[in-house]
């Protein structure tokens, strides 16, 4: 439950915040009660109860006398009110589920659907009911959880519970008639596979003729129709976005008890575990001390608003919080974050986490200075849930309450609402909101010793790839089994051996054939195919280790590739060494140099329907933003030097192959011949050091621009990762490396290329 009033205040399950730009005075506040007093209307609680008496006990469902207030159009009347009825379509919904139920009041035994289709339609049917129950027309459902995060615990997989749609981005819209899907080009043939078509709608997001989530509501609900969404995980931005399209014409609620968990309780008992233990992370790999980053965001962020201001600042995202105070989790899978808040201000620190998850070793560190005559780098521990009773308790200590708009609506709405009808007022004129945390800005740009850091483990890991995939290919050659899963744990053994190895920064795509065409691609026991000697295989993969993330994609064939395979895979590969060769300066943008890498692709007629790059954290999260390289950026994010990103242009050919080489680069400073206009240039470096196939490579395609790159690229291979291989005994691995590095002199000299 919400805990946005005052204790003596009714007990809600529903609430609704429509602020309006203008001023205080015009903001609406609905609350919907458990007596459903309805959008400020006196209804009669028994008319209201009888109208929504659905019940499931034991896998049944009753449904009570709702015909009792239907009009004959199926609308419903609330007695004794002028204002226009509003349409549940009933009639609609009880079509829909016509196959199961016959007449009102009969019992379901859910025992005797059997099978997932039965299931997944049993999902919706549930789902509908408790938007009955509340009276919702449509329900949002959403990928992220509190913390907006892109990998979520399995606890927080909402959509994927109620769609089966297992991609990591995506919107679900069910109304009482119809169940839709949004997702983008990365996941088109994904969803298409997963989805039952019987009883879902995939919208493919991207596409030209696709409405998007907005467009869709408007053209297909009735004015007055209401629309929720679980405000623990819609943004503030998100649900600003959704305002502005959508109000006065709809009514859209924030409900504080999410319908999807109440349908996975019922179901599958889903339980949370939210108290993994956190632990340090030294300060040899992290470069920079944690009292020294809580005093440059003060710097950047607080100390900036004048002498007769006092302002407070809510960190929410995960790893911005992990990185400020040198500290990694467990919560996230592949993450190495934990869930927690936290609030800086002048003088004080507070850390909002659950005690359990503390050891004392953290504790001690974080509280060394509690005993100093100034306090100020004190961290306060108080529980998780109690961030939302902060403000409402503290809201007359601040000026400025800074907050990034990825902060959730549970928490925004125990900010600026309040019994006090001045803090409202005080909220909604000094709330500040920011397109990004500032530590999100400060933990983009590596220190030195993270630079070093993410160096040296990119080179362990592509050492650690090229030990796997040699063992692998050696396999296939003598005709050993491996399939797309089998081979898994061989990649995390290799990878498991090197120095400071804390597990895989995201779940492995290891795709072969038609499967390699499925941009994000999970295997399967049901999907999973054999690695052979006739068709691609794309591995996408990565790794966490203490002073670094990696992240890798490369594409293989064990036999004969065909032609217009090879013409594919070496125009991606002239696409990647575009963009890793690039000089350029430094005002330039992810949205614009994206064009290079798909330049080489666009001259044939082909593309791929995903970003060029994303950014990459230290021992953090795989994807970092607000770096971006792609067409979809919504930010323009100039690059600096000591960013890492990823260098990963593709192309897809459904139901047949794939193909992806993804690098890993660091922006770096550049100087350049002329400096014309004192302009700053940067360039690229590339940190992984995997080779690429060399009998997917058409060379006759390649430039002597990109022939000297490869070269180039190749006895970097040599330089950085022999010596690894030596000590690690790889002698399978060096062999198998050494003929993929081979100097393309021949090459040269055939193309006349300069020396």
């Amino acid at each position: 439950m919400f805990n946005f009033l005052t204790a003596s205040c009714i007990d809600f399950w529903i609430l609704f915040v429509a602020f309006r730009a203008i001023s205080f005075t015009r903001a609406t506040i609905f609350i919907d009660s458990n007596v459903h007093n309805d959008y400020n209307r006196s209804v009669n609680q028994n008319e209201i109860k009888s109208l929504n008496h659905y019940n499931v006990d034991n896998g049944e469902i009753k449904i009570h006398r709702f015909h009792e207030l239907l009009g004959h159009n199926g609308r419903i009347f609330f007695p004794g009110q002028n204002s226009s009825p509003r349409d549940l379509r009933v009639k609609v919904f009880s079509k829909r589920i016509q196959k199961i139920r016959k007449v009102p009041g009969e019992k379901i035994n859910w025992e005797n659907q059997n099978g997932p289709e039965a299931l997944a339609e049993r999902k919706l049917v549930l789902l509908r009911r408790y938007m009955l129950e509340r009276k919702l027309d449509a329900y949002i459902v959403l990928s992220t959880d509190e913390h907006q995060n892109e990998y979520v615990n399995e606890f927080d997989k909402r959509r994927e519970f109620i769609s089966e749609f297992t991609g990591s981005a995506g919107t679900v819209i069910v109304t009482l008639d119809k169940a839709l899907l949004w997702t983008d080009g990365r996941y088109h043939l994904q969803a298409s596979q997963e989805l039952n078509s019987q009883i879902w709608t995939l919208m493919k997001s991207g596409l030209g003729n696709t409405l998007n989530t907005t467009n869709w509501l408007r053209t297909n609900l009735k004015k007055g129709d209401t629309i929720g969404v679980y405000a623990n995980v819609i943004s503030y931005s998100l649900w600003k976005n959704y305002r502005d399209e959508l109000e006065p014409t709809f009514i859209f609620l924030l409900v504080s008890e999410d319908l999807v968990d109440s349908i996975w309780n019922t179901l599958n008992k889903k339980e949370a575990n939210k108290n993994n233990k956190i632990y340090l992370l030294p300060e040899k790999i992290s470069g920079e001390s944690w009292e020294n980053k809580v005093e440059r965001v003060r710097k950047r962020s607080i100390n900036d608003n004048g002498d007769q201001q006092t302002c407070a600042l809510l960190i929410s995202e995960l790893d911005d919080i992990a990185w400020l105070y040198n500290l990694r989790g467990d919560d996230i899978p592949y993450n190495p974050v934990f869930f927690a808040y936290s609030i800086i201000t002048d003088s004080s620190i507070y850390l909002f986490i659950n005690n359990i998850k503390l050891p004392q070793e953290v504790r001690d560190n974080l509280q060394r200075h509690c005993d100093d005559e100034d306090t100020k780098l004190c961290v306060k521990f108080l529980t998780y849930d109690e961030v939302y009773q902060f403000f409402p308790q503290h809201m007359n200590q601040f000026n400025i309450i800074k907050t990034p708009k990825s902060i959730n609506m549970r928490i925004y709405s125990s900010i600026v609402i309040s019994p006090n009808e001045e803090n409202i007022k005080k909220a909604s004129q000094n709330l500040v909101f920011l397109d990004y945390s500032p530590v999100k800005w400060m933990k983009i740009i590596k220190n030195p010793i993270e630079i070093e850091g993410m160096k040296q483990a990119q080179y362990r890991d592509s050492a650690a790839l090229i030990n796997a995939i040699s063992f692998l290919e050696d396999e296939i050659e003598n005709d050993r089994e491996w399939d797309e899963i089998s081979i898994l744990p061989i990649y995390e053994y290799y990878r498991s051996k090197q120095k400071y190895f804390k597990g895989l920064s995201f779940e492995p795509i290891s795709a072969v054939g038609p499967n390699s065409a499925v941009i994000h691609y999970s295997p399967k026991i049901e999907t999973k195919r054999m690695i052979t000697k006739q068709e691609i295989y794309l591995l996408d993969s990565g790794a966490q280790y203490l002073d670094g993330t990696t992240d890798v994609t490369r594409t293989f064939h064990f036999g004969s590739p065909t032609k217009f395979q090879k013409e594919v895979y070496t125009r991606v590969l002239m696409g990647s060494i575009n963009l890793a060769s690039l000089v350029f300066p430094n005002y330039i943008t992810g949205r614009q140099v994206d064009t290079m890498s798909r330049q080489p692709l666009w001259e044939m007629g082909l593309d791929y329907r995903h970003g060029t790059g994303h950014g990459l954290g230290a021992f953090l999260n795989v994807h970092e933003g607000p770096i971006f390289i792609g067409v979809a950026g919504s930010l323009d994010v100039n690059f600096k030097h000591g960013m890492f990103l990823s260098d990963e242009p593709g192309f897809y050919k459904a139901n047949d192959f794939g193909v992806r080489l993804e690098t890993i680069v660091m922006v770096k400073n550049f100087t350049t011949k002329y400096n014309y206009s004192d302009q700053d240039y940067l360039a690229f470096e590339s940190y992984t050091l995997v080779p690429f196939e060399p009998k997917l490579i058409d060379y006759s395609l390649l430039n002597c621009n990109q022939v000297k790159w490869i070269d180039d690229y190749n006895s970097n291979i040599k330089r950085y990762i022999t010596p690894i291989l030596i000590q690690q005994n790889g002698s399978r691995a060096l062999m198998w490396m050494n003929k993929r590095i081979i100097p393309l002199e021949d090459i040269r000299i055939k193309k006349g290329c300069p020396d």
